[in-house]
């Protein structure tokens, strides 16, 4: 009967015998526990070892948690044992989870409540939750105090004892209200600073600039306006602005530079306004006598059309009256064409160069489309009457205009003049051909990029090739390929077996497809010539049955290196696809453990266990003195139906034990 092992452990280790006397006698004899009082049932295995008292088990398999109810989490997992148990007794002290104080000095000394868990944590002291803490006060930390040290605010308080501090912003912030604030000119701000300041940052003020400006509130540009810009660094005005529309007394100078004898009134909101001084609700119109700013001449300049006095250069009879300013542009295009000079006709206010004319309805409905929107008049109209150069019948009468390119690019070739056909009125040069629609033959892959003269005479368009009967028929136009790569092979000649019409090279041949035979592993590199005759693309081996014959290629290796061996011919029994060398025979999964077990290391040659050669089948246990019968008959003593027999050695020992 087995000792139990939570005897047999405490027996170890208190050097006591196994068989304890009965009775009281043998309580007395066993010590008492130095740990004091431990939770029942405690196996003194789970830390102590039986080789001795002192070297204890790494790790140990006690479950702190469960039986103190005291999780050791964070730094309390990495600290050890006599950190917080000073003695051998470990049934004290008791410590709860919250009360960190028997442990941890309290450097608050007691000012703060909550017990140390309500801000610090167990992976780090310094990972205290000290912000949401300050919540709970009456001064919560928000905006940029997020970003204060606590040391900057309680700079008195050493040693982490927080005392409370006055949550009004002039005890801290005095210093920046007497820089910014302190008496400008009449001493109107208060110290309430919140009523214009943001704890998200010092300078974003809610200020409200109209209640203590008489008025004046800070509008478009003024908004960005630095402070100084208007105010005095000791206090005071640099001007004294009657109301928020009296720009002039600020801006004396900015009118006299734009207006000095103009006679323009002082009334800057008439024109301008708060969001930029360049440009505002002036309305020419009204005072140029209905001549209001349109299109181009919105953004002229007004030097373009006055004198340094504002005095008219041109005297234009009124919006339509385009020739009274523009009669140099008119006589340097049209003069001598004896064009009107009802410029809006085919300009407009927006662009010079382009306008509303309608060339369809004077050119015999040929509309300006695509790349003839951009073409000079001059290209199909003769200056100064600009009488037409060609007499195209319609817009699609291409060729009573591009005779010359047509010409120049299809002479000889039969193609229609119907230019629409492959051609577009924005690009001339990226025409869109119908290979298929008019030869029945779909230019696909390579041959979209193929140039025209690959395949078709360039004086007459003719076929070089015979016509192919379909885009399969490759071989129509590349028997010459097929004759170089493939003659007395017997390859059929559907090329797009193993070719693409991306490119000729880098076929893919389906040798399974094609044979029976994957070509798998390292025969998918050899070459060809390696099983095939170049000559007629003949087996240079008998036909293998299926893709585990081989021998039937490999005949003359497996002679070489198994002949007379008796070894079988199924070759993938110890050889891979990937390579001949580097077999490996699984002789304990197939037969006999001799890599392992007991027989790892006991022979050396093939022929201790089978000695007679070419004959593995045949075995023996008793060769060069493994087994003596002697000693074989003798373990084996009153064994039923032993017999000293190596098949019935096997039939008993299968595994060699």
């Amino acid at each position: 009967m087995r000792t139990p092992r939570n005897a047999l452990l405490c027996g170890l280790a208190l050097g006591l015998a196994l068989t304890v006397p009965r009775g009281a006698a043998a309580q007395s004899a066993v010590p008492a526990s130095p740990h004091g009082t431990l939770p029942a049932g405690l196996d003194c295995g789970a830390c102590h070892t039986a080789q001795g008292w002192t070297k204890l088990r790494t790790p140990m398999d006690f479950d702190h948690d469960k039986a103190t109810r005291f999780r050791l989490d964070g730094r309390h997992s990495e600290t050890r044992c006599a950190g917080c148990h000073l003695d051998l007794r470990f049934d004290a002290p008791r410590i709860a989870p919250a009360e960190c104080g028997s442990c941890h000095l309290d450097v608050h000394q007691g000012r703060l409540d909550g017990g140390c868990i309500s801000c610090h944590n167990a992976t780090s002291f310094q990972d205290a939750a000290g912000l949401d803490r300050h919540t709970r006060t009456q001064f919560p930390l928000t905006g940029a105090h997020i970003r204060v040290s606590c040391n900057q605010c309680h700079a008195m308080d050493q040693g982490g004892v927080f005392s409370p501090l006055d949550s009004e912003c002039l005890s801290c912030h005095r210093a920046d209200y007497e820089r910014g604030h302190e008496d400008p000119g009449g001493g109107t701000f208060d110290t309430e600073c919140q009523r214009c300041h943001q704890t998200s940052g010092w300078r974003g003020v809610a200020f409200d600039h109209a209640a203590l400006a008489n008025g004046f509130a800070l509008e478009g540009r003024h908004q960005v306006t630095p402070c100084e810009g208007c105010h005095l660094e000791g206090g005071g005005l640099r001007f004294q602005a009657a109301g928020p529309t009296d720009c002039s007394s600020c801006h004396q100078a900015d009118y006299d530079s734009e207006h000095r004898g103009t006679g323009f009134p002082t009334q800057c909101v008439e024109c301008h306004t708060a969001d930029g001084w360049e440009r505002g609700p002036f309305d020419h119109g009204a005072v140029a006598g209905g001549y209001q700013l349109i299109g181009r001449h919105s953004v002229a300049a007004c030097s373009s059309c006055h004198m340094p006095d504002r005095a008219l250069r041109f005297h234009p009879s009124d919006n339509q009256d385009c020739v009274a300013c523009h009669r140099t542009e008119y006589d340097q295009v049209h003069a001598a064409a004896g064009y009107p000079v009802r410029c809006a006709a085919c300009h407009t206010a927006d662009d010079w160069a382009r306008g509303p004319f309608d060339h369809a309805a004077s050119a015999n409905g040929f509309a300006l489309l695509g790349g003839h929107r951009l073409t000079a008049c001059t290209g199909c109209h003769i200056p100064p009457d600009f009488a037409p150069r060609f007499t195209a019948q319609g817009s699609d009468d291409c060729i009573s205009c591009h005779r010359t390119d047509y010409d120049r690019e299809h002479s000889g070739t039969g193609f229609p003049t119907t230019c629409l056909d492959c051609h577009n009125v924005n690009d001339w040069d990226h025409a869109v051909f119908d290979h298929l629609a008019l030869s029945g033959y779909a230019l696909v892959g390579a041959h979209a990029a193929a140039p025209c003269a690959s395949c078709h005479n360039p004086a007459d368009n003719a076929l070089l090739f015979p016509k192919p009967s379909s885009n399969q028929d490759c071989v129509a136009c590349h028997q010459a390929d097929y004759d170089a790569k493939h003659t007395g092979t017997g390859l059929p000649t559907t090329c797009l077996s193993c070719h693409s019409v991306n490119q000729w090279t880098g076929a893919v041949f389906d040798h399974a497809s094609a044979t029976g035979y994957a070509l798998v592993g390292a025969h998918a590199a050899v070459p060809c010539a390696s099983c095939h005759n170049p000559a007629d693309n003949a087996l240079l081996f008998p036909q293998p049955s299926s893709n585990q014959d081989c021998v039937a290629c490999h005949q003359a290796d497996y002679d070489a290196q198994h002949g007379g061996t008796g070894f079988p011919t199924t070759c993938l029994s110890c050889h891979s696809v990937n390579q001949w060398t580097g077999a490996t025979f699984n002789h304990d999964g197939l037969y006999f453990p001799i890599y392992s077990g007991k027989h790892n290391g006991k022979w050396s040659t093939c022929q201790q266990c089978h000695p007679s050669a070419g004959n593995y089948a045949a075995f023996t246990c008793m060769s060069s003195g493994c087994h003596s019968q002697t000693k074989t008959d003798n373990d084996h003593s009153g064994v039923s139906g032993y017999a000293y027999d190596p098949v019935k050695c096997l039939a008993c020992h299968p595994n060699g034990n």
